[in-house]
């Protein structure tokens, strides 16, 4: 119909509607009649311009975009400046067409036969874009007439990728402004950013990409090639090793090789760690590496059976709490207290530090936070229950009642993890307690909906006494299971009065253990399998979502569960009995680890993992078996930017070199640039600090 109407000139009495159709905002129309306007060809644009110049009444305003556009492809300049006299209106055209270069390519055509300001040409094809994105063909008509964007940012970012070095160097002296482009552009922003950067041997590139320095630990493994490749381009070597310095330790190695064989750096401390870089081989560090992921088993005999445990995280310290007696019947423990012992070992001899006589009922904890150890435990019974929270001292002091809840407490705990340095436990209602590192309380918080800051009502039976907790120490998000639902919280951001609930589980779960891999994935054994559910967003709320793929069935299903962060597996321990029960499982598909583990293939009453999950161990009848990886926490220093790592870091190369039981561990290579690099990052004062 539009053609034929075009090839007849365009006429409003043949074709009466065709206006009517322009004017009342049908976009379908609209968009035909611009993709004729578009099209190769004189004799259909001539038709057209012709209908804009008989048709001067403005269209509405869903249409007035197009109108504009439609006047300017047409040669009909005048009319479109008499009602978009500042370009705004073809502004919004021009973003319409954004992923349309030949359309583009079209607009600016036209707009050559047009005589328009610098300001309107800047409000029609700059405003509210992206230099960063913008094609070369695109800045280069922008170059040729003349027109610059406005805002500082855009100026330096523009002159940068057109190769205006001057220009560039008058408006952003410092490179702050083209890292704040950087910062702000796309991941094909960056890309363009970069090549420009290759050609402009003055800007500090290292700079840009890290925002000044603020986001070096940040950078991409991409964006840290890219760095090292520029600066030995330029045989800027003392920037290049600068860079290194904040690099994960096998960049660093690698950027040193990149180096002028003759270069050295000018301090004698740096050339000291230089030579150590310089020295070790790519192939020496992959082998430490996966060295480092491996652990040494310690077998412990104790008294009774492991019914908890607890592992420092720096390995150093393991706690187990053993009944001394059996359960009568049936099964079933005795509604007397039952005797129970806390011994405490150090790690990797094994020798005893302290043991504590301790009550055990029908639930029992342990944790350690930071270097001290909370031992806790709740009687359940009819018509009141109880809980107690006891610090253990190591010295040989008795243990100390630090925290006592009686049940019919609208808020009584009943179960315990550590959190940062102190304790956090779940409590009856939709409450959480915040304890210090002895176990004394320090604040009681209800957790409630982010977005309407009220309580969360659950079905009835959220009252019940059953409960987990478990931390994710790096984001602060704490996992709390009940009998009727599952929620995740962000600790990091609790107030007073409210702590503020991020995921929720969509169904009911039969969950006998649970764990958080990170901040947002969590793993809860059942009696059907193991599951991982992860945070999906679900309009204004988000969920815990269970993918299809991520369940491992097992008969009759998983109990305890525990995560390794060094080498992203989860262990669980399977409800069999009398066989072999711990399993490993990695991945988001929780495929079986091929090699197993450290502990599978032996049996288990229960599993347990440090705070930090960096070691993991099991407990049976008389026994203890814990997986003890010495340089497992080095490992991940070394993956990390050194600089992300902090003082306090020291501990942890410090602890493994009191772990260690032989200097000729093929991760020692590693371990020594490591600590070579960590020393040489921090003073002595802050050195001395850290041990």
């Amino acid at each position: 119909m539009l053609a034929d109407w075009a090839a007849a000139g365009a006429p409003d009495d043949a074709r009466p509607d065709v206006l009517a159709e322009w004017a009342g905002g049908h976009e379908q129309f609209a968009n035909e009649v611009m993709e004729m306007a578009m099209e190769p060809g004189a004799d259909h644009r001539i038709a057209l311009g012709a209908f804009c110049t008989r048709n001067e009444s403005k269209p509405y305003r869903r249409n007035q975009s197009g109108w504009a556009l439609l006047c300017v492809l047409t040669g009909q300049g005048e009319l479109w400046q008499a009602f978009d006299p500042d370009g705004s209106l073809l502004g919004e055209a021009d973003r319409f067409l954004l992923g349309r270069p030949a359309h583009r390519a079209a607009l600016r055509e036209a707009l050559e036969e047009v005589d328009i300001s610098a300001d309107v040409m800047r409000t029609v094809l700059v405003s509210r874009r992206r230099i960063s994105e913008m094609p070369a063909d695109e800045l280069e008509y922008l170059v040729r007439r003349g027109v610059t964007p406005d805002d500082p940012m855009g100026q330096a970012c523009f002159f940068a990728l057109t190769g205006q070095t001057e220009q560039r160097q008058a408006v952003d002296p410092d490179g702050a402004l083209l890292a704040a482009a950087y910062q702000d552009a796309t991941e094909n922003g960056r890309a363009a950013l970069q090549k420009a950067m290759e050609r402009d041997a003055v800007v500090d590139a290292v700079r840009v990409v890290a925002d000044g320095g603020q986001q070096i630990a940040n950078i991409t493994n991409a964006e840290r090639k890219y760095l090292m490749g520029l600066l030995r381009d330029r045989r800027d070597w003392a920037a290049l090793w600068r860079l290194a310095l904040d690099l994960p330790v096998a960049n660093a190695a690698r950027a040193v090789r990149l180096m002028d064989p003759q270069w050295r750096p000018a301090a004698q401390r740096d050339r000291e760690l230089f030579s150590l870089l310089a020295e070790i081989r790519p192939a020496d560090i992959r082998q430490a590496r996966k060295a480092m992921d491996q652990s040494q088993v310690v077998h412990l005999e104790v008294p009774g059976k492991v019914r908890a445990g607890a592992l420092s995280d720096d390995a150093r310290r393991v706690a187990l709490w053993t009944h001394d007696s059996r359960p009568v019947g049936n099964n079933v423990w005795p509604e007397a207290p039952s005797p129970g012992t806390i011994s405490i070992h150090s790690l990797p001899d094994g020798a005893l530090l302290a043991r504590h006589a301790a009550t055990m009922w029908q639930e029992a904890f342990l944790a350690y936070s930071g270097g001290t150890l909370t031992a806790f435990t709740v009687r359940h019974s009819r018509p009141s229950q109880e809980a107690w929270l006891y610090h253990c001292p190591e010295d040989g002091r008795p243990m100390e009642l630090t925290h006592h809840d009686e049940h019919t407490a609208e808020h009584g705990a009943i179960a315990m993890a550590a959190f940062q340095d102190g304790l956090v436990t779940a409590r009856l209602g939709n409450a959480v307690g915040f304890h210090d590192s002895t176990g004394r309380e320090v604040a009681t918080t209800r957790y409630g909906d982010p977005f309407t800051l009220q309580w969360t009502d659950y079905p009835s039976g959220y009252s019940s006494t059953v409960a987990s907790i478990t931390v994710d120490q790096q984001s602060g998000r704490i996992a709390v299971m009940r009998d009727h639902y599952g929620v995740l919280l962000d600790g990091e951001k609790r107030t007073q009065h409210t702590i503020p609930l991020v995921g929720r589980l969509e169904r009911p779960i039969s969950w006998h253990g649970i764990c958080l891999r990170g901040g947002g994935h969590l793993v809860v054994a059942d009696t059907s399998g193991l599951e991982r559910w992860h945070l999906t967003s679900s309009f204004e709320r988000s969920y815990w979502s269970r993918g299809a793929d991520v369940t491992r069935s097992m008969r009759p299903g998983a109990w305890d569960v525990t995560w390794i962060r060094a080498r992203d597996e989860i262990c669980y321990k399977s409800a069999t009995s009398g066989a072999a029960n711990v399993h490993y499982v990695k991945g988001a598909g929780l495929r079986p680890v091929e090699a197993g583990g450290e502990l599978t293939g032996k049996e288990a009453t229960v599993l347990f993992g440090s705070a930090g999950a960096t070691c993991h161990a099991i407990g049976g009848d008389g026994y203890a078996d814990i997986a003890v990886g010495e340089y497992q926490a080095v490992g991940m220093l070394a993956d990390s930017p050194q600089a992300a790592w902090q003082p306090d870091d020291l501990r942890t190369i410090a602890a493994a070199g009191r772990l260690t039981t032989s200097h000729h561990h093929p991760a020692q290579p590693l371990y020594r640039l490591v600590r070579s690099c960590m020393e040489h990052r921090f003073s002595d004062d802050e050195a001395d600090i850290a041990r």
